[in-house]
């Protein structure tokens, strides 16, 4: 069986990342980390939530379905971004 992964495509570039899934959820760490941005966020909704403890934290609460290809803007140090 292939790795569960989802594609995070930018909105304003349209540069894509493919995440793995870990029980269906996103490592936002992991996400911010490969886009090089100090904020990701799901269009129209916003930061995801996230767990902060345990051993899921830094996993998003929300789940994701294989193959998805998720809308995200992303904010970088120094941009002057309309999130």
């Amino acid at each position: 069986m292939g790795s569960v992964t989802v594609t995070l495509k930018v909105v304003a570039s349209g540069h894509c990342e493919t995440q793995q899934l870990v029980e269906g959820r996103l490592d936002w760490p992991t996400v911010e980390k490969a886009f090089n941005a100090r904020v990701v966020r799901i269009e129209g909704s916003g930061s995801p939530p996230l767990y902060h403890q345990g051993g899921l934290a830094g996993l998003t609460r929300c789940t994701f379905e294989a193959g998805a290809e998720i809308p995200v803007c992303v904010e970088r140090a120094g941009d002057l971004c309309r999130l």
